[in-house]
């Protein structure tokens, strides 16, 4: 009944399907990565005490493991170094390791390094280099800096972009609506003087934008989940991307259809 008493609009509205799912995409592509980001977190600063940290990675025929190894024994024999500990992979080491220069997709490992001396990365930096182990050493708090940063920005993605997503959602099923409405006044005007209630009228509307918002929704949050997993397959974005995050991307399809069914037009007579 709602298709034969309000019509579509045709070419005027076929924009609105479009973007509406592109909108989707994005959202959905965003609270994915953010939630990757979040789950992964920020190292604990208990496991990196000390003045130093030091990502290795492998290289050549010797491995992440194998060049954390060398890398604690040789630098906890250097001057000035009490002590450097090779780290079990934690929460956050991914982001870490990005930040002090690890390669992206390649499989890193931390040392910690305990020193009295300040501004020991350098010296860290050419011992490494004279001994060919592929890695690099950091400042314990800039790099732990770094990586607070890192989580922040997820956090603001999650929040700030979804909202103005959200919003162009409201504008996208306004304009719709809006010429939609335009072009059903006769068929309004007809069917008041059978009865309709006001009433009526709106739950006409909000089904037919709840099908539209869910439909859409549904379209942009699958293609999320396969571009997400595209990026992962391809090296990433700077988080590992897990199947839990995946499923953060289906709010977005209850968000879209609410949306549509809540964006309705003046049906003042």
């Amino acid at each position: 009944m709602s298709r034969s008493l309000l019509p579509t609009g045709g070419a005027a509205t076929a924009w609105a399907g479009p973007a509406l799912s592109l909108l989707a995409l994005l959202g959905a592509l965003l609270a994915i990565l953010g939630a990757a980001a979040i789950r992964q977190g920020s190292p604990s600063d208990s496991r990196l005490a000390g003045a130093a940290v030091v990502v290795v990675w492998g290289h050549g025929l010797e491995s992440a493991d194998a060049a954390q190894a060398r890398a604690a024994e040789i630098l906890t024999g250097i001057g000035g170094v009490e002590r450097a500990t090779s780290l079990d992979p934690g929460r956050g080491d991914e982001q870490l390791a990005r930040s002090l220069g690890a390669p992206s997709g390649a499989a890193a490992r931390l040392v910690a390094v305990v020193s009295p001396a300040a501004h020991v990365a350098a010296k860290l930096d050419q011992v490494l280099r004279a001994q060919g182990i592929a890695g690099r050493a950091g400042d314990r708090d800039a790099a732990a800096h770094e990586t607070r940063k890192a989580l922040f920005l997820a956090l603001a993605g999650d929040v700030v972009l979804p909202a103005l997503i959200v919003l162009a959602m409201v504008a996208v099923c306004g304009w719709a609506v809006r010429w939609e409405a335009n072009l059903s006044a006769a068929s309004l005007a007809l069917i008041r003087q059978f009865g309709a209630s006001d009433g009526f009228i709106r739950g006409l509307w909000r089904r037919r934008g709840a099908g539209r918002g869910f439909v859409c929704g549904l379209i942009g949050a699958a293609s999320a989940v396969i571009v997400a997993l595209i990026w992962q397959a391809r090296g990433g974005l700077g988080v590992e991307i897990g199947s839990l995050d995946l499923i953060w991307a289906g709010p977005w399809v209850l968000i879209a259809g609410l949306i549509g069914a809540l964006t309705t037009p003046g049906v003042a007579r």
